[in-house]
């Protein structure tokens, strides 16, 4: 009886536990691409007419979303 019991609250926790990994998963690709789509947007209003900013402070973000953290590398080219 005790066994069943805690397989029943061990199979909840394992359930919660995939739930929250996968809508932290969902949360940071919808943001990852609200902040890239921000970005681009940013980019074309500051410095679509200036020919300065285009050649050297061309900068591409990168997401990359590893278990349970992102981190972003900024490159400038």
């Amino acid at each position: 009886m005790k066994k069943n019991i805690e397989k029943i609250f061990y199979n909840l926790k394992m359930e919660n536990n995939m739930f929250y990994n996968i809508t932290k998963h969902i949360s940071f690709t919808f943001f990852s691409f609200l902040f890239i789509f921000f970005y681009i947007e940013i980019y074309f209003e500051l410095f679509k007419n200036n020919i300065f900013f285009q050649k050297i402070y061309h900068i591409t973000i990168f997401f990359l979303v590893q278990d349970k953290q992102v981190s972003v590398k900024i490159m400038y080219t």
